[in-house]
């Protein structure tokens, strides 16, 4: 039998936010998304949308079904205008 070990740490915001960058740059690479080319385009995939919500895919899908975002479609992929995204984080939408 193993014991358990609890570790509780508060983090300023700002550690958080760059743990948080990191992460999600890693994340990206690992799945092979371009992170400069999608900061430069309005439009994003579900999954660039996803990183920058810091939300799953599902929760994307969830709010396209909802119509709180707009859906596009280029051939048979869904992309999200960026500044739509940015404007319902800021709580715009």
């Amino acid at each position: 039998m193993t014991d358990s070990v609890y570790v509780e740490m508060v983090l300023p915001p700002e550690t958080v936010e760059k743990i948080t960058s990191e992460v999600t740059k890693r994340v990206l690479a690992e799945i092979g998304v371009d992170r400069s080319a999608a900061e430069r385009s309005p439009y994003l995939t579900v999954l660039e949308a996803a990183a920058l919500m810091r939300a799953s895919r599902g929760r994307i899908y969830d709010l396209l079904s909802q119509r709180r975002l707009t859906k596009y479609r280029d051939g048979t992929r869904v992309l999200l205008s960026r500044a739509e995204i940015e404007r319902y984080l800021a709580g715009e939408a």
